[in-house]
């Protein structure tokens, strides 16, 4: 008995010691330890943090939704939240040409030279929505993250029994002013405010 007695002391020891040397690591939040949480090593800011519950990572869904560029439909009848991601695929291309009564991408590219003199196309399928009425627009970024391009307001509705539609948008004299990869935001408004769904990089190259 006291053999047994001892073991199971010595293993709530070690229990206890490890919860307390995980809350002395990020501080604690409510009582429970705080855990960092990464994507492609960049931490997720929150004002709530992510906290180890019993063994389980819980993190704030608003956060990681917009780590993920996924927007979060709230039914406040049913405390429900639903995670809304549509499929966004977008390409950067000289252009488009009508062939066969089809729309045919001229010249894709991702690299583009230094400068304002340039003229472009950027070329967006969406799929995995509702049928409705839908505004959207791209905006882009420059490396330091100041928006130097917006492709303005678009709209379509998709009809019941369809969930996509494609978008082609040009683009012209942008400033390309330094090195480095420029963000292009593919948003979508919800519920009154834009809301970015997809990101692309496209990386400008010096002379």
């Amino acid at each position: 008995m006291r053999k047994k007695l001892v073991i199971t002391l010595i293993g709530t020891l070690l229990a206890f010691t490890m919860v307390v040397g995980a809350a002395s690591i990020n501080g604690d939040f409510k009582g429970f330890p705080i855990v960092k949480v990464n994507v492609n090593g960049v931490e997720v800011a929150s004002e709530v943090p992510a906290v180890n519950f019993f063994g389980k990572t819980v993190l704030p869904v608003a956060d990681i939704a917009k780590v993920f560029n996924t927007v979060i439909e709230w039914d406040s009848t049913t405390w429900t939240a639903n995670l809304v991601k549509p499929q966004v695929d977008m390409i950067f291309a000289d252009g488009t040409e009508t062939i066969d009564d089809a729309e045919v991408i001229t010249n894709p590219f991702r690299y583009m030279h230094l400068g304002n003199e340039n003229i472009f196309t950027t070329y967006v399928d969406v799929d995995k929505l509702k049928p409705g009425a839908y505004e959207f627009r791209i905006l882009i970024l420059a490396p330091n993250g100041e928006t130097i391009g917006n492709s303005g307001i678009s709209r379509y509705e998709v009809p019941v029994g369809d969930s996509s539609f494609y978008w082609v948008r040009e683009f012209e004299d942008v400033p390309f002013d330094e090195a480095g990869n420029y963000t292009f935001q593919f948003q979508i408004k919800y519920n009154d405010t834009f809301k970015t769904v997809y990101e692309k990089d496209m990386f400008v190259v010096g002379e």
